[in-house]
């Protein structure tokens, strides 16, 4: 991905909040990066695990440029989210479970939020994304999101 990028003029960056995953230690609630310096954010099956959820898209969308785009996949695993007291191993280290709801979130943090269906997209003719919800709606859904003002 790092080769595509950069024949393209682009550049990854990778980051996880335990250190020694990705290229460095990064944290969605304080990212150290400024204001409208990024075209491009994409975390999957992230979002589901940071208690300050509301935090880290904000520190989303401010990072990206006018007209970025961030996708940000989460497991939608019921009909409406689900948010628990605590953070413990038995439920996956979960702040939560997505139901279709937890899109609006990313609405209220300002983006203009289009979805894709993931068995549509190029290249899934034999893989698509699947979630508990097998024939729900929203099982198979990708979020697009893109800051305004491009």
């Amino acid at each position: 991905m790092s080769t595509l990028l950069e024949a393209h003029g682009g550049r990854l960056w990778s980051g996880d909040i335990e250190p020694g995953i990705a290229q460095t230690g990064l944290d969605l609630r304080s990212l150290p990066i400024a204001d409208g310096a990024l075209d491009f954010f994409f975390a999957s099956h992230v979002l589901e695990h940071v208690v300050e959820d509301v935090l880290a898209l904000a520190e989303i969308f401010r990072v990206l440029k006018p007209g970025g785009l961030a996708i940000l996949v989460v497991p939608i695993t019921c009909s409406a989210t689900i948010e628990y007291d605590e953070v413990v191993a038995q439920r996956n280290f979960h702040a939560r479970e997505c139901g279709p709801d937890y899109l609006d979130r990313y609405r209220e943090a300002g983006f203009d939020v289009t979805l894709f269906r993931s068995d549509e997209m190029p290249g899934t003719e034999t893989y698509a994304l699947t979630s508990v919800l097998e024939e729900g709606e929203f099982a198979h859904w990708i979020p697009f999101c893109v800051k305004p003002g491009a």
